[in-house]
């Protein structure tokens, strides 16, 4: 069986979709980024691209102030806090 992990974009598009359809309260998004420090920039991007791209989609889907970012490794979260020191993140 073929697994298929949506990108933020779409998973962020399907709950607006159904929360529109089901006339719900607007959510708050935990993003969890998974990552190993080992492969930094060759299997995934380096943390200052990801956090970068995570918090493009973020705003441009209008979700600023409905989001938490958390990560077991905390490169993710020390270049977060780096980039955009307002938002709020879980370790």
């Amino acid at each position: 069986m073929v697994a298929y992990i949506p990108l933020l974009s779409e998973l962020i598009n399907s709950v607006k979709q159904y929360i529109k359809a089901k006339n719900l309260t607007k959510p708050i998004y935990n993003i969890e980024i998974k990552s190993h420090p080992k492969y930094n920039g060759t299997y995934q991007l380096a943390p200052p691209k990801l956090m970068k791209l995570v918090m493009t989609e973020v705003i441009r889907k209008k979700v600023k102030d409905r989001f938490y970012v958390q990560s077991f490794h905390i490169q993710q979260l020390q270049e977060m806090r780096k980039q955009y020191p307002h938002e709020v993140l879980e370790s």
